[in-house]
């Protein structure tokens, strides 16, 4: 989870956020304090352009990372606290990950988590064995939903998947 604060203090705002998590989740200040990773300013601004961009990801030139901070910005629109500095600094993220793809060729590969770990898992099999299909993928999490698109599109066959 990343959080972006604009704060007249950046003391105060990491004690407040810091503060909130642990209110909100639970776990003791000490803790959260043990696990975070802080960038301030001019850090934090290249950190996100270069996540936006794909620049910074599992997998050079994923998408999905943009994807997230649009989302960001469209229901962040009319939100009391998103305001004009944070509204204007991931529109501008946006438009470094769009001129990045755009100018190179960095997203002309596999550009995601899971179609990697399928063209992984293809490189090492030398052809599809008989009980790869159909194929049943159960979990809850995004890649879940991403990889039966991508073994469809590698594998050119049906399967059946129960992803909720």
């Amino acid at each position: 989870m990343e959080i972006y604060v604009v704060a007249l203090s950046q003391h105060r705002g990491v004690k407040e956020v810091t503060e909130w998590m642990s209110k909100t989740s639970g776990v003791p200040v000490s803790e959260l304090c043990q696990h975070r990773f802080l960038l301030y300013n001019k850090d934090a601004t290249q950190h996100l352009f270069e996540v936006s961009a794909g620049l910074d990801s599992l997998v050079l030139g994923e998408g999905q990372i943009l994807a997230q901070v649009k989302q960001v910005v469209k229901v962040g629109q009319g939100v009391v606290g998103f305001g004009r500095n944070i509204s204007r600094l991931f529109k501008h993220a946006i438009t470094v990950g769009k001129r990045v793809r755009t100018e190179t060729n960095i997203a002309a590969g596999t550009v995601s988590v899971s179609s990697a770990s399928v063209e992984l898992a293809l490189m090492k099999l030398p052809a599809p064995p008989p009980w790869l299909l159909p194929l049943n993928v159960i979990d809850k999490n995004k890649v879940c939903q991403l990889t039966p698109k991508d073994l469809i599109r590698l594998l050119a066959s049906a399967a059946a998947f129960e992803c909720d």
